[in-house]
């Protein structure tokens, strides 16, 4: 035997195994152990699948790997994997729930793309890259739990999610990008963390149940249209950093909107940028409460009862005040 044989002969053992593709009319399938690697569009279209066991030998889930599988309702996903790759569960429609393990370091772009019954996703911590609109579509979910480990929140990543409710987004990520957010019109609240410091156009656009934001100190950046027909925004708070903000970030949202800031500098500068918008100093409008809220305080006080009774025995008349 040549040395040329032999050398090719350890490569060929050395080689992970790698799923083929299967009958895809099969409704349940049991992939065996020892297969290291789903392929790429290996259940595309499956559209009778129901369940499928995956072993723990498996480390990579393909490119469309379960694409249209429409049938197919739950799925686990064994501690062995650490990809799963771009569109690999777009358009499971059935698709209600799935566990991912603290193995997966990836989320491909366009994941879960159009999962319609998806409701809720815990993304553990060993997650550094979520991809392009990765849930985009996903309309019955209603929360989600981004891990520290993530550093940017990618463009059209939650894009028509339209039962989110809430988010809150962790103190790792750097960025929100492009429309990640875009036509969320169920969520009422988002945390922006003191590490974000670029929020990107559109980024919430169309979110109409979204009532007040706080930008922290990081950011400095907000892109255009980023709150774009949130109509029924009304504050935004932000912090003592100066923001660049785009002419066009706050278009189309509710006409008494008010930007409270909380230097004079950054009022001045607001107010030349935005005249028709109602901007406030917030520690103003703050001791202004507080003042009302003394001045009620001695009001009460005055007013008190045995005040008043005392003040008529002496012949007072309260008419004259």
């Amino acid at each position: 035997m040549t040395k040329a044989k032999e050398k090719k002969i350890k490569e060929k053992k050395s080689k992970r195994k790698e799923m083929e593709t299967i009958d895809k009319t099969k409704t349940h399938i049991v992939i065996p152990y020892g297969v290291e690697i789903i392929n790429d569009y290996s259940f595309e279209d499956c559209s009778s699948l129901t369940s499928i066991v995956i072993p723990n030998s498996v480390t990579s889930i393909g490119e469309d790997a379960f694409t249209n599988c429409e049938s197919l309702t739950s799925m686990v996903i064994p501690n062995s994997v650490t990809s799963i790759g771009d569109d690999a569960f777009s358009n499971c429609r059935s698709l209600t729930s799935i566990v991912i393990p603290n193995s997966v370091t990836r989320i491909g772009h366009s994941a879960f793309w159009g999962c319609l019954r998806l409701t809720s996703m815990v993304i553990p911590n060993s997650v550094t890259s979520i991809g392009d609109s990765a849930f985009y579509n996903c309309t019955s979910l209603t929360s989600i739990v981004i891990p520290n480990s993530v550093t940017s929140i990618r463009k059209y990543a939650f894009q028509n999610c339209s039962r989110l409710t809430s988010i809150v987004i962790p103190n790792s990520v750097k960025k929100i990008e492009d429309s990640a957010f875009y036509n969320c019109e169920s969520l009422t609240s988002v945390v922006i963390p003191n590490s974000v410091t670029s929020i990107e156009q559109y980024a919430f656009a169309d979110c109409p149940s979204l009532t007040s934001i706080v930008i922290p100190n990081s950011v400095t950046n907000i892109g255009k249209s980023a709150f774009y027909r949130c109509s029924n925004l009304v504050s935004v708070h932000i912090s003592e950093s100066f923001v660049n903000l785009h002419k066009d970030s706050f278009l189309k949202t509710h006409p008494d909107l008010c930007l409270f800031v909380q230097t004079q500098e950054q009022m001045n500068a607001y107010r030349t940028q935005f005249p028709k918008m109602t901007i406030k100093n917030y520690n103003m409008e703050l001791a202004k409460e507080r003042i009302c809220f003394y001045k009620e305080e001695l009001i009460q006080e005055y007013l008190h009862p045995l005040r008043v009774q005392r003040f008529l025995e002496c012949g007072g008349d309260l008419d004259e005040y």
